[in-house]
Parts: C-alpha cells; structure tokens; sequence
C-alpha cells in the first residue's frame, strides 16, 4: 500500500518511492527471492542515482543492498562490482573528511 500511495502522489521519481523499492527488495531478500530483490533494488538504484546522482551515500547504500542479494544469490563477480561500487564512494567520502579536519587544524 505504501509504494501505491507513494507512486501515485509523488511519482517514480522519488526519494520516497525509491525507499518504498529497497524496503521491499530487503524483505524480498530476506525471503530468498533475490530476482524479485533484485528487481526492486535495481529500480531504487536508477532513482537514486537520477534524483542524487553517483556521489551520494543513497547510491552507495543501493550497490550495497544490491551487492549483498548478488552475494546471497550466488553471483559474486556481480556482488563484488557492486561492493566495489560502495567502497569507492564511502572511500572518497572519508578522503574528504580527513582533509577538511587537517585544514581545520590548519588554520
């Protein structure tokens, strides 16, 4: 009921859509059907990443999500592109942190 209500208000396009996607592919998963996870993670993905774009910690929570239901499912050179995909972006973001502490030491 929520994803209807959400599509039918907000559109498929949305943040609140995409999240109402990767509920349903997490609790998918967790009944092991992955291909219909992994239908519903792939929609919150395209969303996130047309809404937020690829530097955005909801883009890395989708690979994240998608990695983990690859990896249950058996597909693990899809699994770990996607791992791949989240350690990149939660890598740089922590590059970024870093930085911004040591030029705060700085002045």
């Amino acid at each position: 009921k929520a994803l209807a209500n959400d599509l039918k208000k907000h559109g498929p396009e949305h943040p609140k859509v995409a999240k109402d996607w990767n509920n349903l592919g997490v609790e998918w998963g967790i009944k092991g059907d992955h291909d219909k996870a992994i239908q519903y993670l792939e929609k919150t993905l395209a969303t996130n990443l047309k809404v937020f774009g690829h530097d955005h910690h909801r883009v890395a929570e989708s690979w994240t999500s998608l990695g983990r239901v690859w990896n249950r499912k058996g597909g693990f050179e899809k699994a770990i592109e996607y791992h791949e995909k989240a350690l990149a972006y939660v890598l740089k973001e922590s590059l970024k942190m870093i930085t911004n502490f040591l030029e705060e030491l700085d002045e």
